[in-house]
């Protein structure tokens, strides 16, 4: 508003300006136009007030032989004193005209100035007066009935309220930081990652931000003498999976997400590991809906439901292949249970195993 208010624009002065501006620029044309003229109508040698004057003379000499030479006669005597006038008229705008250099750059500095108060606030030059305006209004919705000075007290006020909450939020998170890593790095140890170590480090911010005082960076040392780096450039897939099974489920109790998706929680595992991943994913599953991808035996058999999907050729699809799932009843669960087992070849033993596998996933609460 005072860039627009020291601009002091109005729309009689743009007009002005443009006027000033385009009579200026083409003076020394004026200029001329003006002398010739004055020369052509009184000055010179052939001069057409003189002419006419002699031709009305003679027309007064005539007058006395024939009286119809009356009408032309005023005629031209009126032409003549409307031409002595506008002689009279350019002599006088020849004097007023204006060839002053440094007028013509004083208009040239504000007309440019105008031009780029416009082209910052993005409209045109006639709506800057509007403009100015609605940054009035709109000031005025944004103070209300307060003064800079009130709303400087108000910002430092707003301003202890934060630090004394996100104070408070620091105190809270450090707390919880310690438990909740103490707990994951116990559980991603039965997850095989033996030795490794899960750190929540605060990383301060200076003025704060909508989050308090602090980012939050998880770390991991896949080693206890290995110092911890973000999680998210030292851990493999497979690692970041487990770690995110580890953290939900010991987080299950106030997580408010209601679908968790791990896509091959179980890489790089089997055996123990595999089965107790399969027990975490069956546990978390009591709370929250869980979608998992797996090759597993041990984790697939922890599932409530089990989706077969296989890839066929299909040369009705843009692709060559198209997908397909199929929802397994309970003998369909054991052949494939079995068949994650067993490979290929199928045994009686081997769907024994995997009725057992089931029937132990079943007794889990």
């Amino acid at each position: 508003m005072d860039e627009l208010t020291s601009l002091n624009f109005n729309l009689e002065e743009w007009q002005s300006l443009q006027a000033d501006h385009q009579r200026l620029s083409h003076s020394a044309s004026l200029q001329a136009a003006a002398e010739y003229s004055i020369d052509l109508l009184s000055e010179g040698d052939t001069a057409l007030l003189g002419q006419l004057q002699i031709g009305l003379t003679r027309l007064r000499q005539a007058l006395d032989y024939d009286a119809q030479l009356q009408s032309p006669y005023q005629l031209l005597e009126s032409a003549a004193v409307q031409l002595q006038e506008g002689i009279h008229e350019l002599k006088q705008y020849q004097k007023r005209l204006d060839l002053d250099p440094q007028r013509l750059q004083d208009i040239e500095e504000r007309i440019a100035a105008v031009h780029a108060m416009a082209r910052k606030y993005r409209c045109d030059i006639e709506s800057l007066p509007a403009q100015l305006q609605s940054v009035h209004d709109r000031l005025q919705v944004l103070c209300g009935e307060f003064s800079g000075e009130d709303l400087i007290e108000a910002e430092a006020s707003a301003r202890q309220h934060y630090e004394a909450v996100a104070q408070q939020l620091t105190l809270s998170r450090a707390g919880a930081a310690q438990s909740l890593a103490k707990q994951v790095t116990q559980s991603i140890q039965n997850l095989a990652m033996a030795g490794g170590i899960f750190v929540i480090n605060l990383i301060p911010v200076d003025q704060g931000n909508t989050n308090g005082f602090e980012q939050i960076e998880f770390q991991v040392s896949p080693h206890k003498d290995t110092p911890a780096r973000s999680l998210t450039k030292v851990a493999s897939g497979g690692e970041l999976s487990r770690i995110s099974l580890a953290i939900q489920v010991i987080t299950s109790k106030v997580s408010r997400v209601p679908t968790l998706i791990f896509d091959e929680v179980d890489a790089g595992i089997g055996g123990r590991v595999a089965e107790m991943v399969g027990t975490l994913l069956k546990q978390l599953g009591s709370t929250h809906q869980i979608l998992c991808i797996t090759h597993l035996p041990q984790v697939a058999a922890m599932g409530d439901h089990h989706w077969l999907i296989t890839k066929i050729n299909d040369m009705k699809h843009t692709q060559g292949i198209s997908s397909h799932i199929q929802d397994l009843n309970q003998q369909e669960r054991i052949e494939e249970i079995a068949r994650m087992l067993g490979g290929a070849t199928i045994t009686s033993i081997t769907q024994q195993h995997a009725a057992e596998m089931l029937q132990k996933a079943n007794s889990i609460n």
